[in-house]
This record gives C-alpha cells, sequence and structure tokens, in this order.
C-alpha cells in the first residue's frame, strides 16, 4: 500500500494541510517507530523505525518543499526533536500539541 516494489516509497496521493506526528513502543518495548499522519482524514501519510528528529526529516525529503510548503501545521506531542525538525527546515508552520499529550503530562507531572 505504500511502497511500488516493497522498497520503494510512495508520495502521499493527496495534498494535506494539516499533519500529526507521534512515535509508539513496538512489540518489546525498546524499539520505537513514528506515524505521520494527514490530520483531516487520518491516512497514515509516512511510517518509520525510530523516534528522532532523523525521522522527521526523511518524510520531509520524502515528500519535498512544494508539498511541505503547502502544509499549514504540524500536531505532536512535546518532543522537541519534532517541534525542532519541522521548524528549523520550514519556520512558518505552526506547531500544535495536541490536547491528548498535554492532559497526559499534566496528570504525569502535576497531579
Amino acid at each position: 500500500k505504500f511502497t511500488t516494489d516493497g522498497k520503494t516509497l510512495i508520495k502521499p496521493e493527496r495534498q494535506a494541510k494539516y499533519l500529526a506526528i507521534d512515535e509508539f513502543k513496538l512489540h518489546d518495548g525498546h524499539k520505537y517507530a513514528t506515524a505521520i499522519i494527514d490530520w483531516e482524514t487520518g491516512y497514515i501519510l509516512y511510517l518509520a523505525h525510530g523516534k528522532k528528529k532523523a525521522v522527521a526529516f526523511e518524510f520531509m525529503d520524502h515528500v519535498g518543499d512544494e508539498w511541505m510548503s503547502k502544509v499549514e501545521a504540524v500536531a505532536c506531542d512535546m518532543n522537541s526533536d519534532f517541534e525542532e525538525a519541522f521548524k528549523g527546515r520550514y519556520p512558518k508552520l505552526d506547531i500544535v500539541y495536541d490536547r491528548f499529550h498535554i492532559i497526559k503530562n499534566f496528570n504525569d507531572k502535576v497531579v
């Protein structure tokens, strides 16, 4: 679904205005993967091993500057790697912290 030959990633079929990025633990709990989705449709645009800013850079390289120039905002948790990657390359992007992670962070650190 995401590759042409099992290796070469397909670029997203439609332009996204809003992205969401988050990492999650894989089955063994020691490795992570990162998903980038189209916030409006929920479609997965990119999925890769790791949880560092390199994954965000790989995605931006994959879709290209023209595609990214039409993105208005990226929703993410408070992982500074993702924010630094997107803002470093596209400073006009708005970074939005999603409600789930704001509330989770509050509950974990304050309550």
